[in-house]
Formats: structure tokens, C-alpha cells, sequence
């Protein structure tokens, strides 16, 4: 299997089961169990799956069955569509808020490289900082976005970079607008895995004026491994509509601006 069939199996044991070992799927998918880790850990990084000691559990199980009930799509490979459509629309939605001449923090992941997409097609001019070489890749098609790509080392699995240079390089940068992501949100708080990416995320807030938050329905259930900072020092957030009344209240009581994507009526990017 290529790395794109493999994931894609991850994502149909998991939908159907909730949570698998890095042993199933190695077994399954006829792969090492250290080259099913990196898949594993490709996934947490697009806040697909959460990873545990030795496999990894949907992000929130719940709320995946409940956007499946919702469109009458079985835990299936529809339901992996639908969590890739709602992170696409919601970095759509994220580009829609940068402006000319802004000085904009992208994250990783598929919303922000969504973003960057959408950036890129609008042949606005802005000065672009990333520690993703996946959303680099993205930007340098526009000649008219002054990209910088802070260095680091690169987390296994990934196209992310964590630590110095870069880290200490956002600490000193002055940025109009952060589009992050985050692998959970939870009690007012928002976290991640990787205590590296939890430690490069909290500084990209910091060197922004305004943070935009994107994240898809799902990420909204128990907390993650590392805390990355308050929700309150989100100013938008940017999800998709299964997030439920109940989810939504809190954020709301904050006074943070909630805004919702069609994720199930999204086209799909060919």
C-alpha cells in the first residue's frame, strides 16, 4: 500500500471501531508497526486522530457518530469525506478574513493549507510566516506573497517545523492575523499532542493581533496532551455546523465570534 491507502484504512478502522492499535493495523495493512506510527502521527498532525500508548482513538468519537446519523452516512469513508470537506471549507472561510498587505501566521494542516489555497487563487499581496513546509509549498505559487519559513527541525511524519530558530523568531514578529489549528478543545482550553507543535502554536497567538481559530466539529470533546492556551485568546472561531447547541454555548459566553461552515454541503476538491 502507499501512504495514501494506508491512512485512508486507518481512518475506515477507526470510524468503525473507535479505537485500533498500531499492531491491527500493521497486521492489516501489511506495513511495519514503525512506518503505521508515522501514518499515525501524519493524521494527529491534520487533527484526525488522537494518539495514544500504542494506537490512536477518533477525536472525539461521539460527535463523529452524531455528523454521521445527522447525513445518513454510515462510519465509513463517507464520513473521512466529510471531515476533510469541513476542514477544507473552514480554511476557505479563514482566507476570506485576510486582507491586502496583512502580515499573516499560517498554520499547518489541511484548513490552513486551504487557506494558503485560497490565498494564493485571490493574487492578493501579503507577507506570509509558516512553519509548515506543506503551506510553504502553497504560497510560493504566488509571486505577489513575501513568504517567510522559520526554520526548525522537522517532527517525524510531518511537515512541521518545532523549535529553534523559528520559535524564538516568532517571538519577535508582529503579525496582523494567526490562522491556527489545534488537535482539541476542551474546558476553555486548547491543546495538542506534540508538546513541541503545543509550544510553536502558543507563540503564534502571541505574535498576533488578531487569532483566528480553525476547527472543524470534532475536535470540540476531551483535552489533548498539552495545553496550548486559553480559548479566550482566540478572537473567531471558525468550525463547522455539527458542532452542537451545547458546544457552542460556552464559546459564546466567552464573547468570541462563532462562526459556522456548511461542511456537509461543501463540494469536494478534485
Amino acid at each position: 500500500m502507499i501512504p495514501a491507502q494506508r491512512r485512508k484504512l486507518i481512518l475506515d478502522i477507526l470510524f468503525d471501531q473507535g479505537v485500533v492499535s498500531v499492531q491491527h493495523i500493521s497486521e492489516r495493512a501489511g506495513a511495519s508497526p514503525m512506518t503505521v506510527r508515522r501514518d499515525l502521527d501524519q493524521l494527529a498532525m491534520e487533527g484526525l486522530v488522537v494518539r495514544s500508548h500504542g494506537g490512536a482513538c477518533l477525536v472525539d468519537g461521539r460527535a463523529m457518530h452524531a455528523a454521521s446519523a445527522r447525513t445518513g452516512n454510515g462510519m465509513t469513508a463517507d464520513s473521512t469525506d466529510l471531515v476533510l470537506r469541513a476542514k477544507e471549507a473552514i480554511g476557505a472561510a479563514a482566507a476570506e478574513r485576510i486582507e491586502e498587505g496583512q502580515r499573516v501566521v499560517f498554520d499547518g494542516g489541511i484548513a490552513g493549507i486551504e487557506a494558503a489555497r485560497r490565498v494564493v487563487a485571490r493574487g492578493i499581496a501579503i507577507t506570509a510566516i509558516t512553519n509548515s513546509i506543506k503551506t510553504a509549498a502553497v504560497l510560493l505559487q504566488s509571486e505577489r506573497v513575501r513568504l517567510i519559513v522559520v526554520g526548525g527541525t522537522r517532527m517525524p511524519g510531518t511537515s512541521i517545523l518545532y523549535g529553534d530558530p523559528g520559535q524564538d523568531f516568532i517571538e519577535r514578529i508582529h503579525a496582523d492575523l494567526a490562522l491556527v489549528s489545534v488537535q482539541a478543545i476542551a474546558n476553555g482550553r486548547m491543546s495538542d499532542n506534540a508538546v513541541e507543535i503545543a509550544a510553536m502554536k502558543r507563540r503564534s497567538i502571541a505574535a498576533a493581533r488578531t487569532v483566528i481559530l480553525m476547527a472543524d466539529s470534532w475536535k470540540f470533546g476531551g483535552p489533548a496532551l498539552c495545553d496550548v492556551d486559553d480559548l479566550s485568546a482566540v478572537d473567531e472561531i471558525i468550525t463547522d455546523d455539527g458542532l452542537t447547541a451545547a458546544k457552542r454555548r460556552p464559546i459564546k459566553s466567552l464573547g468570541i465570534k462563532l462562526t459556522l461552515v456548511r461542511a456537509a454541503h461543501a463540494t469536494p476538491r478534485r
